[in-house]
């Protein structure tokens, strides 16, 4: 959970400082996703992300 204290310092970066945070917790993101992955591994694609087609 953030903190107050976090969220009022957050709101206070400028613009590429904001983005740089943006930049590393996403970037943090992917790792974890991609240690979720296994090499050689098949994956189904997820049906319901893509419209129907009528």
């Amino acid at each position: 959970m953030l903190s107050e204290q976090l969220v009022e310092q957050l709101h206070r970066l400028n613009r590429a400082e904001k983005l740089r945070a943006v930049q590393l917790l996403v970037n943090d993101l992917a790792a974890e996703e991609e240690s979720l992955l296994k090499p050689g591994a098949v994956y189904d694609v997820l049906d319901w992300l893509i419209p129907a087609r009528t």
